[in-house]
């Protein structure tokens, strides 16, 4: 992405566009005929027709945020817009020298001017943001969190090597550890019970398993279908032909506790402190 300097007779900050075409639209001939070769100020505009009145034909300073700017665009009607955030300061300039909005790629020249910066980090969710700008200091530390097993990381980490400072995950020799759940001694042991308990009791059903993901690296579903040979299990989820509705979590654990004598709690991966709500949730 590369900001070309504003053409002469034009203020530090303050770009004027070209004279664009007389029409109201700007067709793919148009682009061929007026702005090829491209020069400092022009656009390649990705549109087959694009209404002029997107380009702002009056001074703009690019290095300005402001509300007026972000409504004019309309970003949120305008999901082929990728946002850009800068996160921080570059060199005390929060524009990072290329501008606000999608103004500079337009003025620029960009061959990809579909995009929109934004210094503002409240301006969209983050799960939102295509690519986020961050220049770093001496004593920026970098904290790698994970909470996918590593059988699960679609992606070879080992280009991030010598780049994170802390790591902030489930493994107990995190930095920072992160587990799921934690088992704790009581303080007070539970009182025996008067007269000992059948779990089992008007329990009809046996065993039963919750599953969506039908093939896993750690193979539980082997240990299942071996399994199958001595029991039966009633399987829910996708991987099955019973159901019982996630969003009705606790309705489920009741059904369980009710109706069966075992709950399988497998994890799709055996790695070393891997253990998820699967486990925790059904000791609670």
């Amino acid at each position: 992405m590369t900001h070309l300097p504003p053409k002469s007779g034009t203020s530090q900050g303050i770009v004027t566009a070209r004279q664009p075409p007389s029409s109201e639209t700007i067709t793919s001939k148009d682009i061929n005929s007026v702005h090829l070769p491209l020069q400092p100020g022009d656009s390649h505009l990705p549109y087959e027709e694009l209404n002029l009145k997107q380009i702002k034909q009056s001074p703009v300073d690019l290095f300005k945020e402001t509300p007026e700017t972000n409504d004019a665009l309309n970003t949120n009607n305008n999901p082929q817009l990728k946002k850009i955030l800068f996160w921080n300061d570059g060199y005390s300039s929060k524009h990072f020298g290329f501008g606000f909005g999608r103004e500079p790629f337009l003025r620029a020249g960009c061959r990809v001017n579909t995009c929109f910066t934004t210094g503002d980090r409240s301006r969209f969710p983050l799960k939102e943001i295509d690519a986020l700008i961050q220049s770093t200091s001496p004593h920026t530390r970098y904290v790698f969190w994970m909470m996918e097993s590593a059988s699960y990381l679609y992606g070879n980490i080992g280009h991030f090597n010598n780049i994170f400072n802390w790591t902030f995950t489930y493994r107990l020799d995190s930095d920072f550890p992160n587990p799921y759940g934690r088992v704790y001694r009581r303080r007070q042991p539970l009182q025996e019970p008067e007269e000992e308990r059948n779990y089992a009791a008007n329990k009809t059903k046996l065993a039963a398993w919750f599953v969506s993901n039908c093939w896993t690296v750690g193979g539980r579903e082997e240990l299942v279908k071996l399994l199958r040979k001595w029991i039966k299990i009633d399987q829910y989820g996708q991987c099955g032909s019973l159901s019982c509705v996630r969003k009705n979590s606790s309705g489920c654990y009741s059904m369980l506790e009710k109706n069966y004598k075992f709950y399988f709690s497998f994890e799709n991966s055996l790695c070393q402190d891997y253990a998820t709500e699967k486990l925790f949730n059904i000791l609670r």
